[in-house]
């Protein structure tokens, strides 16, 4: 599901009619949500999982971090090993959707 869903009707009725499953396409990955080193920001993500609770759609987790390089943050790959940016962000990812997502990467079956 893409963020145009929040200001496209015709795509969002087209949604809500055909799908009772959804993944968010890119607004719940790193390079969506900090883009920034520091400035984290669920909004997005946040309003699609309301749209979805409203319209009786799970929601499936996604990707925490991909590994290659063209989709990470610029911010991100001048990271040294020895930061503990990848930590930060699976605890931050982890603790905001905790309970929304009913399937993720990090566990495979119920709630996290």
């Amino acid at each position: 599901m893409r963020s145009t869903v929040l200001s496209n009707s015709q795509y969002s009725d087209f949604f809500k009619e055909h799908f009772n499953w959804a993944v968010f396409e890119n607004e719940s990955k790193w390079y969506s949500n900090e883009t920034s080193r520091g400035n984290v920001n669920y909004s997005v993500a946040d309003r699609m999982m309301e749209f979805a609770e409203v319209n009786d759609i799970l929601v499936r987790g996604h990707t925490v971090h991909w590994e290659v390089d063209q989709y990470q943050a610029s911010w991100i790959q001048s990271l040294q090993r020895s930061e503990k940016a990848m930590a930060d962000r699976i605890t931050s990812v982890v603790n905001h959707f905790k309970g929304k997502f009913v399937h993720a990467a990090i566990e495979a079956t119920g709630r996290i």
